[in-house]
């Protein structure tokens, strides 16, 4: 089938090629079926092996059709994608990274980018990044993103730094207001000088914390949940500001405090109820917004 019950993010696994960037902005818009349906104008699976996809080119400023075929590239001796992996018998998530690889050029043209690019050639809406500030501790500042005209790169961009700062404070009730607005948002760490790039794609493994510098995460949801007592909220309790947010790879997790294995989810029961809380090796996981 093109799509198999709902439209999610544990839909996608990235393969062997560096495009995180790339999953990691397909897994937000999952959050939101109607952007994925959206973009795809053969809306059934096709006995014909035929897909129409709609594209936002950022240079030409104008939606592209990107006819693709269902013949998927796989390890030699299998029948095991090389790329996307699927998700039961559906076809979507597969079909999707085709039609960007021939827009890029290639499946290699994948390889490295950002969220950003991928959300505006998905939605034709403006993009922005918010960054911590290395100079002023606890301060955030604004860079707008632009396409730049490149016939050999339909992914060059640039970024454009206003005048907006914002302080941690500033940035949580932001974080609050896109969530709740449905915005998309992915949360990525930079890479630092004093750690080798020892991940697939040139990433640096944090195996102390279970995270990956270079690498691109979608924000699933931003909460303030408070204890409760008997669905009541406790007299004097402990509020705690959480992130949910998940690796596009489908495993390796966060594992300090709100991590799936973390004290914390036995320690205060009735946040772990609220929010839901699995412990599985999906790729999701909690942390505290502090962290």
């Amino acid at each position: 089938q093109l799509f198999e019950g709902e439209i999610e993010p544990r839909d996608l696994c990235q393969g062997a090629v560096g495009d995180c960037w790339l999953v990691a902005a397909f897994a937000c818009a999952s959050e939101f079926p109607d952007l994925i349906r959206h973009m795809f104008l053969t809306k059934e699976y096709n006995p014909r092996g035929l897909y129409k996809i709609r594209i936002f080119d950022p240079q030409l400023e104008k939606w592209v059709v990107v006819v693709v075929d269902d013949r998927i590239p796989c390890t030699k001796g299998s029948k095991m994608p090389r790329f996307m992996k699927p998700n039961g018998n559906e076809l979507w998530a597969i079909i999707l990274e085709k039609a960007y690889a021939k827009h890029c050029g290639s499946y290699a043209k994948l390889s490295g980018g950002f969220v950003l690019w991928a959300w505006l050639s998905m939605t034709g809406n403006h993009v922005f990044q918010l960054s911590l500030d290395p100079k002023k501790p606890k301060t955030w500042f604004r860079e707008d993103m632009k396409a730049l005209k490149n016939p050999k790169d339909k992914r060059e961009c640039g970024f454009r730094r206003t005048k907006e700062t914002y302080t941690d404070e500033q940035i949580w009730t932001l974080l609050r207001k896109y969530d709740a607005q449905k915005a998309l948002i992915s949360a990525s760490i930079g890479k630092r000088a004093d750690r080798i790039t020892d991940g697939p794609a040139g990433e640096q493994m944090l195996e102390r914390e279970g995270l990956v510098a270079g690498h691109a995460y979608s924000i699933i949801s931003a909460v303030e949940v408070g204890e409760r007592v008997r669905g009541v909220p406790k007299p004097n309790g402990k509020t705690f500001r959480l992130v949910h947010l998940r690796n596009p790879w489908g495993s390796y997790e966060w594992k300090g405090a709100w991590s799936d294995k973390s004290n914390m989810w036995q320690k205060y029961k009735s946040v772990a109820k609220q929010v839901g809380h699995t412990n599985a090796d999906d790729g999701s996981f909690w942390m505290s917004f502090t962290d």
